[in-house]
């Protein structure tokens, strides 16, 4: 079952659940230990993940031992909010707020699985917010979708059929293929690292041939953190992260 099916089928169940407000909540990490950063990496993590996720799993170790100038705050961004269409509405409430309270001046984002789709949709809604996203195997949309680019040729040259839509994954793909173009610095830079053998691997390979290949991290495994916390490890070793995280002044 994908993803957007198993979305459907809860959101049956859960309907009334819509009229209900529920907070994300935050958890902050200091890597440097000492004082805040100027750049801050927002974590959004996948369907049944956690805020935790991103220490856990070894992220923070990582950016830790490779030096990079950034704070991270996780999110407890889960299905629900998917579901009742939420995640963008409290993002800006709850999230945001404290990002500026604490006067961080660049802003990443960092999602794996369901958290990569919500990163995109959250900077697509908010242009020239966001700096760079890190993708860790995104889920990017249901089979006809990916068929559609390509048969195209791939996502450069795919035209989308509607400029205007109500379709999110079209939407989603419509933004990649502008963050893909983009030599002006105007959309955020795009990182995507997954394993080979991601059920979602077609999908990654629209992406990774429509972007520049420094910014792609492959390794051996699916569609979980065995294989995310591999491409990571690659990605933090080989992206100069002191450069790559530089707050803009």
């Amino acid at each position: 079952m994908t993803i957007s099916r198993a979305l459907f089928i809860v959101s049956i169940l859960l309907l009334q659940s819509c009229s209900s407000f529920t907070q994300l909540h935050l958890k902050t990490y200091i890597l440097d230990g000492s004082e805040r950063q100027k750049t801050v990496v927002i974590f959004l993590p996948g369907r049944g993940g956690s805020l935790e996720d991103v220490q856990h799993e070894g992220i923070l170790n990582l950016l830790h031992t490779y030096k990079a100038p950034v704070d991270v705050v996780s999110v407890d961004a889960g299905l629900w909010f998917y579901i009742n269409r939420m995640l963008l509405q409290r993002m800006d409430s709850d999230v945001m707020p404290k990002i500026r309270d604490r006067q961080y001046r660049t802003i990443w984002l960092l999602g794996n699985s369901m958290g990569g789709l919500g990163a995109l949709l959250y900077a697509r809604e908010h242009p020239g917010m966001i700096k760079g996203i890190i993708l860790l195997g995104p889920f990017l949309g249901d089979d006809p979708i990916i068929e559609e680019i390509m048969a195209s040729g791939g996502l450069l040259q795919w035209t989308p059929r509607d400029t205007m839509s109500d379709n999110y994954q079209r939407d989603i793909w419509m933004y990649l293929k502008k963050c893909a173009q983009d030599n002006a610095g105007v959309y955020p830079s795009l990182f995507l690292l997954a394993g080979r053998d991601d059920r979602f691997h077609a999908a990654h390979q629209l992406l990774a041939s429509a972007i520049a290949p420094s910014h792609v991290f492959l390794s051996e495994g699916g569609h979980d953190w065995n294989a995310w916390r591999r491409s990571f490890s690659e990605f933090a070793a080989q992206s100069k992260l002191n450069i790559l995280f530089i707050s803009r002044e």
